[in-house]
């Protein structure tokens, strides 16, 4: 028969818990052999051989003095096959094996199968698995069998007890180093005082996935060697825990493991509180139980350092925890509270370790890591951060921050300062996987600041990346992406430079353009708005205006004002005239004289004559005369004009032949019948207009 070895040379060191005796057997040649998956019956293999492996085959029987020629073996593995029955004699000569591995087989707990004085040989085994064996509700381990093994420190076995049956009879109290026992295939009618009574040293006690009906109280109680008790997926009874924890104040046990216990969402009951703080416990683990928060924020003992409180629906949790080392809070509801509140109310604490992550956390309170000086693992994985929002200036501990699997595009200059500070302070480490970290112009510090600091950026080659055009790479050769952006950001440069002064002088072109265009009304709306706030000239109250009309003439045609205009419209005492030479007020700038005489005129007559059109100042009396017509009075017709010369069309401005078109204005006609019939128009028409 073929085997396969594979030789190593080793030190081998043995260490008992019951005595801490080492024993040091220094530089021999030890055999590990491992067997094919193949084979079914149990032949010979090298005398010298320590470790054989003979799991996951298909041996269904041990013979008598299978093992007669490997007196030197230390440990022994047969798990993962088809034994349904021992021999008496099978570990013939086994006396140094210390490990033996029988598990997941075949076998039925029956003398038939595993018979007296089996171990009888193994006095030095110190660790037996018979576990996962127990099918079809086959019955326990015979006592008598057990008896033998003087030396165990650790066993795993099926255990199956009805109201009547026990598990661990007399004989089990001749195993006096016990120490540690696990539970395999497990179905126990109740836990009572009498299950372990044949088992006063342990220390170790993992009954987790077990049928546990009922656990009567104190079951347990006064154990002061148990150290470790694991009941996860076994005691869901309230009363069941209940009467648990009233027993374990009167313990030794400093790990508890209540793992998906509750079935039923609730606070964590207070009455639990209470016994908790009365106990020693070290490490708590509570996952998977759905509880949603704590009435009691001093719920643990002073005592502990691990807290499990993971997987549940936890919305709320603020706890007194001075002396915890480890917190785990992963996989809860608790991001909402947190953007406001811390989750511990201690003015101090020593914890070291922190895990946030799955919390739905958008972001933290700027104090929520504060009064934690020994911090050095903060976990905020599996949330949706895009920012970092917390203060981390005081964590001179801290070595790890975990923020993969959020939102994060960039860091801010400000947190990219804070945490270059931390780089040199503490060494710290960050892991930004799985966060869609932004390749753009904009982001062109921020990645040429990490590749500066990739030591500080845990497994910075796996980082995505994304473009502007949702373009995504991954970070496997960092330098290059940034010499590539560095470039692509440069020619992008280039053309927004030139873009912008394209677009800047377009918008000086169209806004000179724009000003231009409506020059006349920026300049009406200016002088009107001005008046409004000038105290000394009284603004016209509805239509009644000072003046019938505001004669608009250039220097050159003054003799006709004064000789021929005036007299013969202000001989009519109800017609009033403003001529700016007698009625501008002194001192006054003259564009607001001119719009205050237009404002508080009902007509404006401009009398047209090439020095007219060639008047800066009566150019400027004429537009603003029209602005008041279009602004001021409501499209109303108030302007008037008198060709006192011969004007070309061309030499005319468009807009004065706008109001050409319109009929606005009347000839002079140069001669004493004309002029008795022009004056009398302008009479009437000044006339009819104060009247309204």
């Amino acid at each position: 028969m073929a085997y396969f070895f594979l030789v190593s040379l080793i030190t081998l060191k043995f260490v008992t818990k019951a005595n801490c005796e080492i024993y040091n057997q220094s530089m021999q040649i030890l055999k590990t052999l491992i067997a094919p998956t193949e084979i079914s019956t149990i032949g010979k293999f090298p005398a010298d051989t320590a470790f054989l492996n003979l799991g996951y085959n298909r041996i269904k029987q041990i013979n008598s003095g299978a093992f007669e020629y490997s007196r030197g073996l230390v440990e022994l593995d047969l798990s993962y096959n088809r034994i349904v029955q021992c021999d008496r004699s099978s570990f013939d000569g086994l006396h140094r094996l210390r490990r033996l591995y029988l598990n997941s087989n075949y076998l039925n707990y029956s003398l038939l199968s595993i018979p007296e004085g089996l171990f009888k040989p193994l006095f030095s085994l110190t660790y037996l698995n018979i576990k996962d064996n127990l099918n079809d509700f086959k019955p326990n381990v015979e006592d008598i069998v057990m008896k033998d093994l003087r030396e165990l420190e650790s066993l795993e076995i099926d255990v199956r007890k009805t109201v009547n049956e026990t598990v661990f009879g007399n004989d089990y109290s001749q195993l006096r180093h016990l120490r540690q026992i696990t539970f395999g295939i497990c179905v126990l009618w109740s836990i009572n005082n009498n299950t372990f009574e044949n088992l006063p040293y342990l220390e170790y006690i993992d009954a987790k996935g077990c049928s546990i009906v009922k656990f009567d109280t104190k079951s347990l109680s006064n154990r002061t060697e148990l150290r470790y008790i694991d009941f996860s997926y076994s005691l869901t009874g309230f009363e069941d825990q209940k009467h648990f924890l009233i027993d374990m104040m009167s313990t030794g046990i400093t790990i508890l493991k209540l793992i998906n216990c509750n079935r039923t969402p609730m606070e964590f009951p207070y009455i639990f509180s209470r016994y908790l703080r009365r106990t020693e416990l070290k490490e708590l683990y509570l996952s998977n139980n759905l509880y949603s928060g704590f009435r009691n924020s001093k719920g643990f003992p002073a005592s502990l350092l691990i807290l499990d409180l993971s997987f549940n629906h936890l919305t709320i949790f603020q706890q007194d925890i001075t002396y915890l080392s480890s917190l785990y809070l992963q996989n809860n509801t608790l991001g909402p509270f947190l953007e406001s509140h811390a989750y511990i109310r201690s003015k101090t604490s020593q914890l070291n370790k922190i895990n946030l992550a799955t919390n739905f956390i958008r972001y933290l309170s700027l104090e929520i890591f504060h009064r934690q000086p020994l911090l050095a693992d903060i976990n905020l994985s599996h949330n949706m951060l895009s920012e970092i929002t917390f203060d981390l200036s005081n964590q001179r501990s801290l070595q790890f921050l975990d923020l993969s699997s959020n939102i994060f595009r960039s860091f801010n200059e400000t947190t990219r300062v804070a945490l270059s500070l931390m780089f040199e302070k503490s060494g710290l480490k960050i892991s930004l996987e799985d966060n869609p970290l932004r390749c753009s112009c904009f982001s062109l510090s921020f990645l040429k600041w990490m590749i500066e600091n990739k030591d500080h950026f845990y497994n910075i080659h796996k980082y995505r990346c994304i473009f502007d055009n949702n373009t995504e790479i991954v970070l496997n050769l960092p330098r290059n992406t940034l010499l590539q952006l560095q470039r692509m950001c440069a020619s992008y440069t280039t053309v927004i430079a030139i873009t912008s002064v394209a677009v800047a002088v377009g918008l000086v072109v169209i806004s000179g353009g724009l000003a231009y265009r409506y020059r006349w009304k920026i300049r009406y709306v200016y002088h009107i708005t001005k008046k409004k706030y000038w105290r000394h000239i009284p603004s016209r109250q509805d239509s009644h205006y000072k003046y019938n009309a505001f004669i608009s003439y250039a220097e050159k045609d003054r003799d006709f004002i004064l000789k021929e205009c005036i007299p013969t419209l202000e001989a009519d005492e109800h017609i009033k005239l403003c001529i700016h030479h007698r009625d501008f007020l002194p001192g006054e700038e003259i564009t607001t004289n001119i719009t205050n005489a237009i404002h508080q005129s009902g007509k404006t007559i401009c009398l047209i004559s090439k020095a007219f059109l060639e008047s800066y100042y009566c150019n400027f009396e004429f537009n603003m005369a029209r602005m008041e017509s279009i602004y001021g009075r409501n499209g109303e017709n108030m302007l008037f004009l008198i060709f006192y010369e011969q004007v070309k069309p061309q030499e005319l401005p468009l807009v004065m032949l706008e109001l050409i078109d319109r009929k606005s204005y009347i000839e002079y006609p140069n001669d004493e019948q004309g002029n008795v019939v022009f004056w009398e128009k302008i009479k009437e028409s000044l006339s009819s207009h104060h009247d309204q």
